[in-house]
Parts: structure tokens; C-alpha cells; sequence
């Protein structure tokens, strides 16, 4: 601004400074015409800006050739000098006019330009002006910001600046095609156009191009849109286009348009495999002509004109039966919605439809099942009952009605706990329903119940938990059997068993005694005579030493009681051995298996602890018994070769074990009902709340194991 404004000063010294120099000259030299001179004077102003200096400089002009009028021509008189002067002022105004005409010609040129400019300027696409020899001679502030570019580098730039390399000479083919035949029209219609920014980014762009008239010549006005997020916009609206063709396609449900005149427009895959038809066979045709069955036709068409028109509100979701490509008629679950263009106007329905051929199939087939299953449970004579997680009753049978003496109505969603299980039994119960739950195997429980009318039950229950789709437990199913005779039954089975224990009991007692008895006067009676017979013998014996044949008759006879004599003792001995009960059970035990070993070989190791062993006469019987009938099974079954036996006191138990290295017992087979050795050895053992266990290893061995209490106490049961 201050060099224009130091310009223009300049310009107008020197125009007054020649306008003076114009004036001293027409003074000193009045016989020649230098008014005239003035004239470039005021055509300096062209120069200046504004009409304002050019009038300036006019009336400057004019005063100095007025004023020179009366000094030019003194010796000539005013009118030559005025006539003179005359012609000058003319000149000066003629010529400020016709200065001040171009002035005005070229502020309309420049407001032109200045508005052409602002409406490049103010475009909202790149503006771009190109000569003939394809120059750049102007660009608005887009084009900067579009290509990156700063003005001065454009201008005067090949256009090719902007045009990436591979497309460059098409370019150059294109601009002079374009200029032997400028108008206005797009750049390459249908073909893709990209833009090159100076930092070597490409972009796509649509171009339009229209010419320019001037004197120097035809101009190229450009105008260059940047298409990238209409580009993208594009591919986006043609992959969501893609996208929804394919999940049309992958769809398994049918998805048919049809229009107001019943004709479908669209059809995916999936309706045309359930169909039976080809897309082709379906596109065009009238919907239910094609297929619909005769039966409902007209029916269903007639509601969709309806609907078409208006008259009747969509139905949502509908069931129909289609009939397929191959005549078969389908039970089709539809969803219909209406379709309307952008005023509102009905153009057809869009309808999804999802074949329920085979579901409405299987639902008749599973409601006749649970049908026939509600018949079963209800006509079952087991209690049924379905509990929730929180003990509450879902559902119950018939016979769960009879036991409990409640209607099914009267009990649904009531505590089970707090209606039927007495209040000590109720935690008993709720960690068995807990356990069912957590999926533990829960089979032969049994829990107390109690009636309608008091009376307390006893129930054995299967039980087993139900699950929802994700496996979680939902509730409990039971089913139960009312066992309380089957329980009275089994005490009063037990007290009798108890019974006739103590019966056996009592007649192994009298039994021992009787063999002791026996025992007794076997040796008192039958010994003593058997010795006074020996020692009257004796006496012969010696009284006959001179008769050969007596005497040898007598030694016989001797021999003979002799033989008697020990017949009694063994007798004797296993009726009631008298070590059992002058030394104890540890001696008896010890006498035993020395006995056997004489007799058969069997070599028998011992470990006595302690070696005295005080028990009651009866419990020491029962338990030598029971080893004595231990040692007869060896001897008689095993093959064995030795045994080892031992006797000790064990937590308040005595213990004994007899192991052999024999062939080995097999219980299925050795322990059954008739071995009544083996029974009356459990038996024994079981009347002093004791327990037999027997272990056999095929080929290696049997171990037999008593454990009786010597304290007293009695245990439950024993084992075999």
C-alpha cells in the first residue's frame, strides 16, 4: 500500500513539474504553440488510479494555460493571445474526456474481472483456467487446498503438473481433441479420472470443462471436484449391497417381494431351494398362481388386495401352506411387511417366511408324547413329584394325591420341607434334594413323611434333576415308593433274626454244656472202668506168665483197652477240651495246632500276644470253635502246607487270623448257603457283635480274620 501511495506522489511531481516547465516555456517562447504540450500532461494520469488525478491534472493544465494568456501575445493584444490558448484548453479536455473514458472502460473490465474472480474464488470445486498450450493462467483457493499447491507455483505451470504419470499422455490427447471442438461437457464420461497432490497422493476426481472466449484466444475453464467420498460412499452402498444379497442368499428363510399386482419381484436362494424352483421361475410370475394350493387361493389373494388397498391393517405373522415345485404342500411361518415409496404409496409387501413343516410335525408328535406321558406318571402307581430348586411343588401324580391325601391344586408352588417332612428330618431331606442338584447320584433314599392326616410314612426315592437349554438345573423329579410295611416288616425280619441269635446262642450254650457233660462222665465213668479193667489185666497178665496162650489172650485184651483208653481221651477232648478250660483260650489254641500237627503234617506257626488271654467260658468256646472249624477247612480244602495263626488284643478286640498258603477260597462258590461251616463260624462271630471276614487269592492263599469285643459291647453285623 505505501509503494502505490509513494508511486503515485511521484507521478504526480513529475506531472506538475512538467506542467510547469510546459508553462515557463510558453511564456518565454509565446510565438509558439506549446499549449499543446498539456496534452501529455494529462495522459500521465492514465497511469494513476481513479478519475480523480486525471481531472486533477486537466483543471492544473488549464489554470496554467489561462493564466498564460495574458503574457503569451503582449505585443499582439488578449483576443490573439486568448484564439491561441483556445485550442490548447480544447486539446487538454478532449483528451481528459478520452482519458477519462478508458478510465471508466477499464474499472468495468476490472470489476468484470474482479467479479469473475470472486466467483472462482468463492467456488466450491478447484477452478482452473488454461490456455491453449495447456498454461495454467488462473486458480482459486481450492485448487491450492485440493492439490497442495501454492497459487505462484500453478500459475504457468503445464496442467500435467496435476495429472498422474501414467495418465499424462491421454491427457495431452485429450486437451487438443477437446480444443477442435470446445463446449461445455464432462472430461472422459464413464471413465475413472484421478488428480496427482504435489506430495505425490492420488485421488479420484470428476471434471467438467467449458471454454472461454477472449481476444487473446480461447481459454479451458476446469472445474475439478474431489469424488473420494462419493467414491467411498459408493463402495460402501455397493459392498452393504453385496452384503445384503449374500445374507439374502444364506438366509434359511424365504424371502419373497411381490408387488400390488401379485407379482414377485424378488426371491433369495433359500426360497427358491424350498420352493423347488429356479429364480428365473419365480421372477415375473403371479404369486399365487404359482404357489398357492386351489383349496385357500382366492382367499389369500383377496386379503392381499385388501391390504394392498389399504383397507385391512397388516397381519405381522400368519401360517399358510404353499405348494412347492414338486406339488408338495409346505407349512410356511410368514412375517409380512409393508413397502411404500418415498409418498407414502403402497408398492407391495416384503414377506420372511420360515418352513414349520417338520416343527409342526415334531410339536404334534412331542405334545402327543407329553400327553402320553402325563398319563403314565398320573396312572402310576409310584409317587411322582417335581420340586423347584427352592423346595416349592411344580408338579405331582394321582398317587402322590392318594398318599398325601392333597389335591395337586391345593399343594402347586407350596414348601414340600414345610408341608409333609416332619421338622427333624427336614435338613436331612433338603441336603438330599442338594446333592440331586449338583447331579450326585441319588438312588434307594429314603425319607419320612407325613400325611394329610398325620400319619407318618416312610418313601424310598429315585431321584433325578432337570435341565434347562444352557444345562443348568431347573427343579427335581422323584419317584417314590411307600415303603413303611416293607420297613415294619424289616424290624419285626430283625428282632426275629435278633431272636433267634440269642436262641442259637442259648442252644450252643446248652450244647456245650451237654458236651462237656459228656465229656465229663465219658472220662469219669467210662476212664475209670476202662483203668480198673487195665489194672485187673495187668494183675492176670502177671498170674499168667506160665500159660502161654492166656497170657498172650491178656496182652491183647491190654492192647485193646489201651486203645480204648485213648478213643475216650480223644472223645473227650473234642467234646470239650479241658485245656480250654483249665489253661485258657491261648493254651487251647496253642494244643490245637500242635495236635494237627502230628496228625497231618501242616506246619503251624504262632503268635500268641499276649500268650494269656482271661475271657468267660462262652465267648472263649465260640471263638476256639470257630478256630477249630477254621483248621478243619484247611486241612480238609486248601492244600496247604503251612499255616500261620494269630491271637491279639486290637482296640478293645480280639483278633484272630488263621492264614493259608493253599489254593485259595472262592466266596461265590465256597461261601454259599449249605457251606454251614463256614455259616457257623459268621454266626458265632455274630452273636458277640462281632465280624468274620474271610479274603481268598487264587493260588496264594486264604485269611480268615475274627474280631470279636471282649468288653461286652456289641457291634452291628459282621461281614463275609
Amino acid at each position: 500500500m505505501k509503494e502505490t501511495t509513494d508511486a503515485i506522489g511521484w507521478a504526480l511531481i513529475i506531472a506538475g513539474l512538467s506542467a510547469i516547465t510546459i508553462f515557463e516555456i510558453d511564456l518565454a517562447f509565446p510565438s509558439l504553440a506549446v499549449g499543446v504540450l498539456y496534452v501529455v500532461v494529462v495522459l500521465m494520469s492514465l497511469w494513476l488510479p481513479g478519475r480523480r488525478y486525471t481531472l486533477m491534472l486537466g483543471a492544473g493544465c488549464s489554470s496554467l494555460i489561462i493564466l498564460a494568456i495574458p503574457y503569451s501575445h503582449a505585443g499582439g493584444g488578449l483576443w490573439e493571445g486568448f484564439v491561441d490558448h483556445f485550442f490548447a484548453l480544447l486539446a487538454v479536455w478532449v483528451t481528459a474526456i478520452l482519458a477519462l473514458h478508458r478510465k471508466r472502460l477499464e474499472e468495468a473490465v476490472l470489476k468484470r474481472e474482479a467479479k469473475f474472480r470472486q466467483l472462482v474464488e468463492s467456488a466450491p470445486d478447484a477452478k482452473i483456467m488454461i490456455n491453449k498450450e495447456g498454461k495454467i493462467s488462473l486458480v482459486n483457493f481450492q485448487t491450492e487446498k485440493l492439490f497442495g499447491y501454492p497459487r505462484q507455483e500453478l500459475l504457468g505451470s503445464a496442467i500435467e503438473i496435476l495429472v498422474p504419470e501414467r495418465l499424462r499422455r491421454k491427457h495431452a490427447q485429450y486437451l487438443k481433441s477437446y480444443l477442435g471442438d470446445p463446449h461445455l461437457r464432462p472430461m472422459g464420461p464413464g471413465l475413472d479420472l484421478y488428480g496427482l497432490c504435489k506430495d505425490g497422493s492420488e485421488f479420484p476426481v470428476e471434471i467438467s470443462l467449458s471454454p472461454l472466449h477472449t481476444e487473446e484466444g480461447v481459454f479451458i475453464i476446469t472445474a475439478i471436484r474431489d469424488v473420494s467420498e462419493r467414491k467411498r460412499l459408493i463402495q460402501e452402498v455397493e459392498e452393504e449391497r453385496d452384503r445384503a444379497k449374500k445374507y439374502l442368499d444364506i438366509a434359511e428363510v424365504v424371502l419373497v417381494v411381490v408387488d400390488t399386482e401379485g407379482k414377485v419381484t424378488l426371491i433369495n436362494r433359500a426360497g427358491c431351494r424350498i420352493l423347488e424352483y429356479e429364480a428365473e421361475d419365480v421372477i415375473g410370475k403371479n404369486w399365487f398362481e404359482l404357489c398357492h394350493p386351489t383349496k385357500n387361493r382366492e382367499e389369500v389373494r383377496a386379503t392381499f388386495k385388501s391390504l394392498i388397498a389399504g383397507d385391512v391393517d397388516p397381519v405381522e405373522y400368519l401360517e399358510n401352506t404353499i405348494v412347492t415345485g414338486s406339488g408338495e404342500e409346505r407349512l410356511i411361518a410368514w412375517h409380512n411387511t409393508i413397502l411404500t415409496n418415498e409418498k407414502g404409496n403402497i408398492i407391495g409387501t416384503l414377506s420372511s417366511g420360515t418352513d414349520i413343516t417338520e416343527q409342526k410335525r415334531f410339536a404334534d408328535a412331542l405334545r402327543e408324547r407329553e400327553q402320553r406321558l402325563q398319563t403314565i406318571i398320573h396312572t402310576a402307581a409310584s409317587v411322582f413329584v417335581w420340586l423347584s430348586p427352592d423346595h416349592r411343588i411344580v408338579e405331582w401324580n394321582r398317587a402322590a394325591e392318594d398318599l398325601y391325601g392333597w389335591k395337586r391344586e391345593e399343594v402347586f408352588g407350596k414348601s414340600y420341607l414345610k408341608l409333609f417332612v416332619p421338622e427333624e428330618h427336614r435338613d436331612g431331606v433338603a441336603a438330599d434334594i442338594a446333592k440331586v442338584l449338583a447331579g450326585e447320584p441319588t438312588t434307594g433314599l429314603e425319607n419320612p413323611i407325613r400325611t394329610r392326616q398325620g400319619k407318618l410314612q416312610v418313601l424310598l426315592w429315585n431321584s433325578s434333576r432337570l435341565l434347562d437349554s444352557a444345562d443348568q438345573p431347573i427343579g427335581v423329579i422323584a419317584f417314590g415308593q411307600d415303603i413303611t410295611r416293607l420297613k415294619r416288616r424289616e424290624r419285626q425280619l430283625k428282632d426275629s433274626r435278633t431272636q433267634l441269635r440269642r436262641l442259637a446262642k442259648h442252644l450252643q450254650s446248652v450244647r456245650e454244656e451237654e458236651r462237656a457233660e459228656a465229656a465229663r462222665m465219658i472220662h469219669d465213668e467210662l476212664g475209670q472202668a476202662l483203668t480198673i479193667l487195665k489194672m485187673d489185666l495187668s494183675w492176670l497178665q502177671a498170674r499168667l506168665s506160665s500159660q502161654k496162650a492166656l497170657l498172650e489172650k491178656t496182652t491183647s485184651m491190654c492192647k485193646l483197652v489201651d486203645h480204648t483208653i485213648g478213643s475216650v481221651r480223644r472223645i473227650t477232648a473234642d467234646l470239650r477240651p479241658a485245656v480250654l478250660d483249665d489253661l485258657g483260650l491261648s493254651a487251647a489254641i496253642e494244643w490245637k495246632a500242635k495236635e494237627l500237627e502230628g496228625t497231618t503234617g501242616l506246619e503251624c506257626k504262632l503268635t500268641l500276644d499276649p500268650e494269656e488271654i482271661i475271657l468267660d467260658r462262652d465267648r472263649s468256646t465260640d471263638i476256639f470253635r470257630i478256630f477249630q472249624e477254621a483248621m478243619t477247612n484247611v486241612v480238609r480244602h486248601a492244600n496247604a502246607t503251612t499255616v500261620e495263626i494269630g491271637l491279639k488284643l486290637q482296640e478293645g478286640d480280639l483278633v484272630l487270623e488263621v492264614t493259608d498258603n493253599g489254593k485259595g477260597i472262592v466266596l461265590d462258590r465256597d461261601f454259599g448257603s449249605r457251606s454251614f461251616g463256614l455259616l457257623s463260624m459268621r454266626e458265632r462271630a455274630l452273636v458277640w457283635g462281632g465280624e468274620l471276614t474271610i479274603r481268598g487269592i487264587p493260588d496264594k492263599g486264604t485269611r480268615v480274620t475274627v474280631r470279636i469285643p471282649v468288653n461286652g459291647s456289641e457291634k452291628v453285623g459282621g461281614r463275609a
